[in-house]
Order: C-alpha cells, then structure tokens, then sequence
C-alpha cells in the first residue's frame, strides 16, 4: 500500500465510520449506495480493506458498478480498495469460510470525482517529472498550478 498515492487520489480531509465486519458462510450485503452524509462526516469515497486471505472463502466478492459495468473484486490480505461513494456495490454471498473487512468513508477536501481526477493526474504527472529530471522553473509552476487548483476546488 503506497501511501503518498492514497493521499493524492483521495485528498483526505477526514476518514470516518470505520467498521470491521465478518461474514460467514450465506451472508451478503445487498446492492445499496452509501449515504452521502452520515453522522461522521460526508462520504465522497468508501473504502473496503480485506483482512481474510482471499483463499479463506469462497464468494464474497464486492461488486461495483459504474456507468457501463459491474465489476467484482476479491483483493488479497492486507490490500485497499477505494472507490467514489457515489456508486451502486454489493458484497456476493460468502459461500465458505469467512470474509472479514475494515470499511469506512473519506470526506475529500475535493467533493467532485472529476476534479479529484484532474489534481490526482496533475500531481501524478509532476512527480514523475521530478523523479525522471529533478527540479525545473517549469517543474515548479506545474506544482504551484496544483497548489492553487487545490485552494479553488477545495473546500
């Protein structure tokens, strides 16, 4: 898990409702979105860390849908998924073992999943840059760009 990349895609303002949950052999979450404001705070992303080795149960999987598709997911041990709060998911039937997670929300500084977006492919494209060709005048007016993007959209 890389942190600096966590913290440039979510811009995390606040990380909230954390919950561990267990599911054993015929429980599922129905298809649902999370609530956009909860008692902790604004949920603009929800996030899913498996705790079960993925080879501990069979089913279970989390399904995300988006515009065109459903995808499901099934991470190893250890491994963080994070996606916009905004999107229909479910969690499949666990059918053997049992399945255990941290869920939770983040309030971004940033509401919107575009500009988001855009600051996550900017400070992305700057960084490496500056890995590849060290610092430059340019270089420095790319991130001063970011910085002040980042006042205007937040919040």
């Amino acid at each position: 898990m890389n942190a600096d990349l966590i913290k440039s895609f979510t811009l995390p303002k606040h990380i909230h409702g954390i919950m561990f949950t267990k599911s054993s052999k015929g429980m599922f979450y129905g298809r649902h979105i999370d609530n956009a404001y909860m008692s902790s705070g604004r949920a603009d992303l929800s996030f899913t860390i498996f705790l079960s080795e993925k080879s501990n149960y069979e089913g279970g999987e989390l399904m995300i849908e988006n515009l065109n598709s459903e995808c499901k997911f099934k991470l190893n041990q250890g491994n963080i998924l994070i996606y916009p709060s905004t999107y229909l998911h479910s969690v499949r039937e666990v059918l053997k073992g049992e399945r255990i997670v941290c869920v939770g929300w983040i309030e971004s500084y940033i509401k919107s999943i575009e500009e988001r977006e855009y600051l996550f492919d900017l400070d992305a494209g700057a960084r490496s840059l500056l890995a590849k060709h060290g610092r430059s005048d340019e270089l420095d007016l790319i991130f001063k760009s970011y910085s002040n993007l980042l006042r205007v959209m937040g919040d």
